[in-house]
């Protein structure tokens, strides 16, 4: 879930126990989880960042030169 200070919440749903939440840049809009549950993918104004659902790093960041994310998908 992404929250409003702005931070990605990341639970385990079964256990409903929250497993990591750490920074994300602000005005974040869309997030995808991908399909092994590795990384998640922030996107944003300007730019789509991949993180390590495991300790929160910043692995990358993609520039949106055209704009605006507005939707994320793992292939």
């Amino acid at each position: 879930a992404v929250s409003d200070d702005p931070k990605l919440w990341v639970w385990d749903v079964p256990s409903g126990f929250l497993r990591n939440a750490f920074p994300i840049a602000p005005l974040s809009r869309e997030v995808c989880v991908s399909p092994d549950g590795r990384l998640a993918a922030v996107g944003g104004k300007k730019d789509v960042e991949l993180y390590s659902l495991e300790d929160g790093k910043r692995l990358r960041t993609l520039s949106l030169p055209g704009g605006e994310c507005h939707g994320i998908v793992f292939t």
